[in-house]
């Protein structure tokens, strides 16, 4: 027997016995009458009769005792409020509203102490020289205690639109970095939210293209500084890719390819010759321009890519222009001069450079990316920037004690399938967890993880997060099937009674329920969620919403200063 049938083996079809409940309705009325007789003869002010129950049967039956009639109003009252509070209470033990009953059925007591405070800060102390004992995920329902992500987990959450995971996720997680933090979103309410408390450990950079909150281009950083290789220029074209690329499209299995490797070889000639990447999308323009490229790629000792270029340029006429038109069409945001004024300086350029390497052992500054999806989107500049901030605290790591960050880089990725469409993200979650980057990927839905990293990539990041969490709003069947399993079940008791000649009869079943079906997952409130945190079984919580929280004043504050719908109204 598991530790749940053991807790549970009652049921909820077990109850008490027939005399038991006839002497307790006995009692219950007894009670009553009594407290309606008295309350009535102090407001008649009449004599007050006796409390002893038997004497006072007995001098009502001989007279002795009076009964008036406001004793039986208030004794209707008095029965009133009781049925009703006990169906009331009986409803939200066990009714459809009210599914807090399910708290007991998953993590409780001693099962929640490797996720709570006590061995978490202890854990962050010993291990990683931390007093702060991790990132917050929720309050569980049984015992009412703050359930944590430690310093080398891995986060995702799946959660319909409007489903707590700016409110009681991304935020209270950006706020409680120790350390250098960034985060992406499409909104301006988690900068408005946390720039106050941010900026007072360390520089602000917000990455803001597309005005969404009141960025202005007071810095740039440079694409090309992070291609030092073939393979980081072709990692840079993936995330120009992945930005610009409908999932549900289908590619050219020609075209496509061959524009990837155009763009990767012109993005490696333009960091080697130190140009700036719009000179890249100029190359594009034009074929009879490849000789520039492919003579800095031979003198840098790039043979292969230098053949490539001249092979794509002397292409027959349909093919070349199919190549160069998907090599345009990846380096479609150039066309816009809002994206290019945060990503193109110069030698004399006035505006500070943003530096990774030094971002990542900054004792707290904040990195906020921000992009629309569709046309005129910066997502592949904010893809981009994520993963190569991500490089850089990895390369720090590697050359750092115990090949770890000695304060983690936290990092938020808000709306993750719109905005940063990272190809390898599913591939890298579970190392940067060993290297002290602490990531937070928060989707809408297991489809929509799917269509950007297809079933085996999204299947692969669920994997690798050591703190997964369920919000709600999903109507999405099969993964719905997937959390009724996760979550488990329990063994319900369930007894029935039967009368028969020779007596009565009574059978006990036990039946294997569970805990949460597809529907009741669907119908999760607002005000849940569960957590699936590794070694130890869901926890049943509540969100830990920011209104909610110490910083609330903080955060008005900062969102009073920073958020334009905030300054509107």
């Amino acid at each position: 027997m598991d530790s749940r049938q053991h807790r549970h083996g009652r049921g909820a079809g077990a109850g008490p016995a027939p005399a038991v409940i006839v002497a307790a309705l006995a009692m219950a009325a007894t009670g009553v009458a009594e407290v309606a007789l008295h309350a009535a003869e102090r407001l008649d002010g009449t004599a007050a009769a006796t409390w002893n129950p038997l004497v006072l049967l007995i001098d009502l039956a001989r007279g002795r005792a009076r009964w008036p009639t406001l004793a039986t109003v208030l004794a209707g009252i008095l029965v009133v409020l009781f049925v009703a509070g006990t169906v009331a209470l009986s409803r939200r033990r066990t009714g459809p509203r009210h599914p807090d009953r399910a708290a007991r059925l998953m993590g409780t007591g001693r099962d929640l102490q490797p996720v709570t405070g006590r061995a978490m800060r202890r854990k962050a102390k010993d291990r990683f020289g931390l007093d702060q004992p991790g990132l917050p995920v929720a309050r569980a329902v049984a015992g009412g205690g703050i359930v944590y992500a430690g310093w080398e987990d891995m986060q995702i959450d799946i959660a319909g639109p409007r489903r707590l995971k700016t409110s009681a996720r991304a935020i209270p997680t950006l706020l409680a970095a120790p350390g250098p933090a960034f985060a992406t979103s499409n909104k301006p309410d988690l900068y408005g939210a946390t720039r106050l408390t941010r900026e007072r450990g360390g520089r602000i950079w917000n990455l803001d293209p597309q005005g969404l909150a009141g960025g202005r281009p007071d810095w740039w950083w440079n694409p090309l500084s992070y291609v030092t290789s073939v393979t980081r220029a072709q990692e840079l074209t993936d995330a120009f890719v992945g930005a610009y690329t409908d999932p549900s499209t289908r590619t050219d299995a020609y075209f496509e390819p061959e524009g990837h490797n155009l763009v990767s070889n012109l993005l490696l000639a333009a960091a080697l010759a130190d140009r700036p990447i719009t000179d890249v999308y100029h190359w594009t323009l034009d074929p009879n321009q490849m000789l520039v490229p492919a003579a800095v790629l031979r003198d840098r000792g790039q043979e292969l890519a230098a053949a490539s270029l001249d092979s794509q340029a002397t292409l027959p006429g349909d093919q070349r222009g199919g190549v160069f038109g998907t090599a345009k069409k990846i380096l479609g945001f150039l066309e816009n001069p809002d994206v290019c004024r945060w990503i193109v300086g110069s030698r004399s350029d006035a505006r500070p450079q943003l530096d990774l390497p030094a971002f990542v052992q900054s004792s707290g500054d904040t990195l906020y990316l921000h992009s629309k999806e569709g046309k005129g989107s910066s997502a592949g500049v904010v893809t981009a920037l994520a993963m190569a901030l991500c490089d850089a605290a990895e390369q720090h790591a590697k050359r750092s004690p115990g090949g770890r960050l000695a304060v983690p880089l936290v990092g938020v990725l808000d709306e993750a399938a719109n905005i940063c469409r990272w190809p390898q993200l599913p591939n890298l979650y579970s190392h940067y967890g060993s290297r002290g980057i602490c990531l937070l990927t928060l989707l809408q839905g297991w489809s929509q993880g799917r269509e950007v990293w297809g079933e085996a990539g999204i299947e692969k990041l669920w994997t690798a997060a050591n703190v997964k969490c369920y919000g709600g709003g999903s109507d999405e069947d099969q993964y719905l099937a997937k959390l009724e399993r996760l979550v488990g079940d329990y063994d319900r008791l369930t007894v029935s009674v039967s009368d028969r000649r020779d007596g009565r009869s009574t059978s006990r079943q036990s039946t294997r329920t569970a805990i949460q079906t597809v529907a009741d997952l669907r119908a999760l409130p607002r005000d849940r969620l569960i957590m699936f945190a590794s070694g130890t079984p869901p926890v049943w919580a509540r969100p830990l919403y920011w209104w909610e929280s110490p910083a609330e004043g903080d955060i008005r504050h900062s969102l009073r200063l920073f958020d334009p719908a905030e300054q509107q109204r």
